[in-house]
């Protein structure tokens, strides 16, 4: 810095000393107006640091802590007059907005809430802020703002020693000292400085913080520049370490990967965790303004742009800057969207589509609801974008059998692997995608077949609510009479009119209706509406509505009763299966050990818990999936790589009945031999003492499941099972 340059910074700093001087009361009003700031910005100074040392393109910031006094260290490019007295002045500044990050000229008052005076070395300019010193200009004491004066020279010589020894040991070219500052909240504003904090400042790579014990490092280790991944679309990815904690209790040591597409005025960014992308919830998506604001976006993603903001920037201000950057953000989920049509989108905009799909029921950017909406709406009424080629999928629709029904109604299928059908429902039903109804669905059925998973997710759809099935009688009755609804004994999925004699119901998805509907009469309604022959109800399902026939006059009705009655005529009294001793006595109890006598057995006792620890003693490799309702306990891998499904069950004793459910039946009838019964005899409080694994027990369920009216609930009785003794000791006994 030539002799001239220095010549002009103590002009500069006394001609601002003499206009405070002669502005008593704007000094004054100054003051307040600090004051102010200073608490708005609260939980945000390294935020106001951090960005100003991005605008004078730091590759690098440092914060450390030396004898409460804060040391603010960056690499950019020297202070020169005028930012001399952008930082002296409030609301004036240098930048530009759209080329800067900052540009209010007054983020750095925020220091004033945090520290008593502030020094700054940059270059071969050194001067300090202190209102005692402003105050001695007057001669009198007057209430005076913190950095709206400067004086020369730093306060400090030890510590003006310390900034340049720091400034060359790291390359910076300039320290801000904040002196005797507030530890505590300097320890709250540390709390917010994270690694998604970072991610769209335009030159800062390397930040750390110290402050005390405490330590935060963040750094980006590695940047792909991807390029334009379409015409519009450009991506990168971004590594970056994060490091965190205390030399007493540990550093956490963490690695993010994060990708920021870029389209116009706007970056879209979110994680990579396995090599894809992630879809944030909608508390972690915040919007950004180059630092993160507190307004969520409302999608899947973290939006950047040039949004105007309250002054402390933690809240969007929906004027004509940020509906620019809206309309932006409108213009690319076209883009995206025409692309779907197209059938001519790539992987990587596919993925970016997924995140920008807003939350149901979520307010955009927390402005007006509809304005983001009804800006895409506009543009693909423009762009002449046919978005009723899409099929939306019902929520309890299988995947295939979606596509498979939407495929013939000439209609595209969409799935998102990361966004939950109530989300890109409720987006592409607004913009005009179509909507399968129950009626359309029962039609297809006439000419299609869909899964028997997908049937079973039928009639949980039909029995859930009482609107929908409300709909399901709507529907004209010779839909419902030609509609593959009904899976037969062999498996076969057939209309109402394709019963021919000899073929009978599956037991397990008949039962299933009537499960789900309880006492209530709609398991005979649906039979009804849908023209099922009558006999092929199984009788023991009809008693607890035998009362109710009788009163009715409806043909069907009387059709079924007669059956019923018929039935109950002519069969033979059944003894109570109750205790089956015969079978119970005829048990081979085979006294082997599978446990060592020092192993206990888990304090809690569950029965899907011991049966992990059976089959990882018997060489599986095991995965506990009890709590996912699939119709089986655990998913076992043997020694040769099998996968088996074990349904494990606790008993009493040996020869006990157990309950199982329509769930199971079903599952056990899809994965035939890979299914395993495993029952553990366990007595109360007791440990448990025996285990029988039996291997494809379907032919035995089939034959010994009988369904109890009273609770409409399966149990199997009079079975046959060998069972293995459990060795156990308990933690009493060692």
């Amino acid at each position: 810095m030539s002799e001239r340059q220095v010549e002009k910074f103590k002009e500069k700093i006394f001609a601002l000393q003499k206009e405070a001087i002669e502005n008593e009361k704007i000094l004054k009003e100054l003051a307040g107006l600090e004051k102010y700031i200073s608490e708005t910005y609260i939980s945000r100074v390294f935020y106001e640091i951090i960005q100003n040392a991005d605008d004078c393109k730091s590759s690098k910031f440092k914060a450390f802590l030396l004898d409460n006094d804060l040391y603010l260290l960056n690499d950019g490019y020297e202070f020169t007059v005028d930012d001399l007295e952008s930082l002296s002045r409030s609301a004036y500044s240098n930048k530009s907005r759209g080329t800067t990050i900052g540009y209010r000229g007054i983020g750095f008052k925020s220091v004033a809430g945090i520290c008593q005076s502030v020094s700054l070395m940059s270059g071969n300019l050194e001067v300090c802020f202190s209102r005692e010193k402003t105050e001695d200009l007057f001669g009198y004491p007057i209430d005076v703002p913190l950095l709206r004066v400067p004086h020369e020279g730093v306060l400090n010589s030890d510590q003006r020693n310390k900034a340049k020894s720091l400034m060359m040991e790291g390359k910076f070219n300039t320290c801000f000292i904040l002196h005797n500052i507030n530890l505590e909240k300097i320890y709250n504003d540390m709390v917010g400085v994270k690694t998604e904090s970072l991610i769209f400042l335009r030159n800062i790579i390397n930040t750390s913080i110290h402050i005390n014990e405490k330590t935060t490092d963040i750094s980006v280790k590695n940047k792909i520049n991807y390029g334009d991944i379409s015409d519009k679309i450009y991506a990168t990815d971004q590594l970056i370490h994060y490091q965190h904690g205390t030399e007493k209790y540990g550093k956490l040591n963490n690695e993010r990967q994060i990708r920021i597409w870029s389209y116009k005025n706007i970056q879209v960014s979110t994680d990579i965790e396995d090599s894809k992308t992630v879809r944030l919830s909608k508390n972690d998506a915040y919007a950004h303004a180059f630092l993160p604001m507190r307004t969520v976006t409302g999608l899947g993603a973290r939006v950047n742009g040039d949004f105007s903001t309250d002054p402390s920037r933690t809240r969007i201000d929906p004027d004509d800057k940020t509906r620019e950057s809206l309309s932006d953000l409108a213009d690319l989920i076209v883009l995206l969207l025409k692309k779907l049509v197209d059938e001519s989108i790539n992987e990587n905009e596919f993925s970016l589509l997924e995140v920008l799909i807003p939350y149901n029921n979520f307010q955009f950017f927390s402005i007006e609801p509809s304005y983001i909406s009804e800006q895409i709406k506009k543009r693909i009424y423009e762009s002449n974008i046919n978005m009723e080629s899409f099929c939306l999928k019902p929520k309890w629709l299988q995947n295939s059998d979606y596509e498979l029904l939407s495929s013939e109604l000439n209609k595209k299928s969409i799935l998102f692997e990361n966004v939950a059908d109530k989300d890109y429902q409720n987006f592409f039903k607004k913009l005009g995608a179509f909507d399968m109804n129950l009626e359309e669905i029962f039609k297809l059925l006439s000419i299609k077949k869909i899964s028997q998973e997908g049937l079973f997710s039928m009639l949980d759809y039909l029995f859930d609510e009482l609107d929908t099935f409300k709909k399901f009688r709507k529907i004209p009755a010779d839909i419902l009479n030609n509609a593959k609804v009904f899976i037969s004994e062999d498996g076969s999925i057939l209309s109402a009119r394709e019963f021919e004699p000899g073929i009978l119901l599956d037991p397990s998805f008949i039962s299933k209706i009537f499960n789900l509907t309880g006492r209530s009469m709609d398991a005979i309604e649906f039979c009804r509406l849908c023209d099922i022959p009558p006999d092929l109800i199984p009788v023991h399902l009809l008693a607890p509505f035998v009362q109710r026939l009788v009163l009715s006059s409806d043909s069907y009705h009387q059709a079924i009763l007669t059956c019923w009655k018929l039935e109950n005529q002519l069969s033979i009294p059944k003894k109570a299966i109750g205790k089956n001793v015969s079978y119970k006595s005829g048990l081979k109890i085979k006294n082997i050990g599978l446990f060592e006598s020092n192993e206990v057995t888990p304090k809690w006792r569950d029965v899907e818990k011991v049966g992990a620890l059976i089959m990882e003693q018997l060489k599986y490799k095991v995965v506990d999936v009890s709590k996912k309702n699939l119709g089986y306990d655990l998913e076992v891998i043997n020694q040769e790589g099998e996968t088996k499904f074990i349904e494990v069950k606790k008993i009493n004793k040996a020869g006990d009945d157990f309950l199982i459910t329509d769930n199971e039946m079903f599952t056990a009838r899809q994965k035939g031999i890979s299914y395993y019964l495993l029952l553990i005899v366990q007595s109360g409080e007791a440990l448990p003492s025996h285990y029988s694994l039996i291997n494809y027990p379907l032919p035995m369920l089939n034959e010994k499941v009988e369904r109890r009216a009273v609770k409409h609930e399966n149990f199997c009785s009079g079975y046959k099972a060998n069972y293995l003794k459990l060795n156990f000791s308990s933690p009493e006994d060692s």
